[in-house]
């Protein structure tokens, strides 16, 4: 599986001290549109204060310069990109330093986008933020178009990245770790606060989400969010070590999808988490009519390893279509007693070409209410209960 090519950029030559960066902003005349304005920080550690407000039409260089955060505040970013357009960051490391944060508080971001488009922070870190390492998005209104590469989003206290409303992410060779001391503690949450916050176009391509504290990737969408083909895609990416030790959380995951809608996973491994790929169309607090919707789909993925489930399905969405995809090895936890595929309800599922192999239960097994699950050239061989426990349901094997 290809891996991210994650580089910080090279230090250019000369530049500003970073101590006079708001100065320099501050001096620039006001963004008509054309070519960006380039401002070159010179190598060094700085520590802030005060937030650096981005203003529209610069391209930061920052490569080898370290920025570490004494922002006062329990809300207050180290970097502010509000209302802009036409921003690119490139390089640098940015320190929310968490450890010396006094107040309270999960809302402390690194960098934090609102009502923003053009966006682009490539070849960087953030870390050690109180809240997020990256924020996209406000209450409704989308950020556009934005562009993450090559950048590293680490040991922040509760994601590597939050988005609540955007449309247009690119998101590319980038690395989520070690990321979550509060809930939801993932290496990227995408969660809209709002029925109406679009959440379009997001793709995620050779990017790693890995030794996170509860999911790599999670989906929280709201109950009316509508169900857009290709809405949120993951191509080449590796999902790593997530929720690992984990508890009896049962939506702790290499991913995690809530409410999903639009989803495509294609061309990824999905190794050694608690669950590989946890399901649930509808919460605990949410009207049965919220049950069987928005659709899922899982072209080949490898799904290896896991300590339970590799695919886990709490309630059934509408359309789930698994192709060409592997569940290998897993219930690995000591113990443990877990099939390779759980069905907890819901019809409209096929699985083509698909192998479950290596559990300690089934290859599938079925709740009595799932309907309408069809197996076409599937190998459920080598699990030690058998291949299929599917009492009184509507599965069909088709060789």
């Amino acid at each position: 599986m290809p891996q991210p090519r994650f580089a910080l950029a090279k230090a250019p030559g000369g530049g500003i001290d970073g101590d006079r960066l708001d100065r320099a902003l501050a001096a620039l005349p006001p963004f008509r549109g054309g070519a960006l304005r380039r401002v070159v920080v010179r190598p060094g550690t700085y520590r802030r204060r005060t937030v650096l407000r981005m203003p529209s039409g610069v391209h930061l260089v920052a490569a080898g310069a370290r920025f570490v955060s004494d922002v006062p505040g329990a809300q207050e970013p180290l970097v502010a990109i509000s209302g802009a357009r036409d921003v690119r960051i490139e390089g640098g490391i940015w320190d929310g330093n968490a450890k010396q944060v006094r107040v309270a508080t999960e809302w402390k971001h690194v960098i934090r986008v609102h009502n923003s488009r053009r966006i682009t922070l490539t070849g960087l870190i953030t870390q050690n933020a109180r809240g997020d390492g990256i924020y996209l998005g406000t209450h409704t209104t989308a950020c556009q178009d934005i562009t993450i590469h090559s950048v590293k989003s680490q040991h922040n206290y509760r994601n590597g990245m939050s988005i609540t409303a955007c449309t247009g992410l690119t998101c590319t060779d980038s690395i989520f770790s070690a990321n979550g001391r509060t809930a939801p503690m993932a290496g990227v949450d995408i969660e809209p606060n709002d029925p109406r916050a679009p959440i379009r176009a997001l793709e995620f391509t050779r990017c790693a989400f890995t030794g996170n504290a509860a999911r790599g990737f999670l989906l929280v969408m709201q109950r009316s969010s509508p169900d857009l083909p290709g809405s949120v895609r993951l191509d080449q990416c590796t999902v790593e070590k997530n929720a690992m030790p984990s508890g009896n959380t049962s939506l702790w995951a290499g991913i995690t999808l809530i409410r999903p809608r639009g989803v495509l996973i294609t061309n990824s491994l999905v190794t050694s988490n608690h669950v590989g790929v946890a399901v649930q169309s509808r919460r605990g607090t949410d009207p049965a009519s919220q049950l069987n919707r928005g659709t899922v789909e899982l072209d080949r993925v490898d799904v290896v390893d896991s300590n339970r489930e590799g695919l886990r399905l709490l309630s059934g969405v509408r359309r789930l279509r698994v192709s060409r995809t592997q569940f290998l090895s897993n219930s690995r936890e000591p113990d443990g007693f877990f099939s390779g595929i759980l069905l907890g309800g819901g019809s409209d599922m096929t699985f083509t070409e698909c192998s479950s192999r290596g559990a300690r239960r089934f290859g599938l097994q079925a709740a009595s209410t799932v309907r309408k699950v069809r197996l076409t050239r599937c190998d459920l061989s080598g699990n030690e209960e058998g291949e299929l426990d599917a009492p009184r349901t509507g599965v069909t094997v088709v060789q």
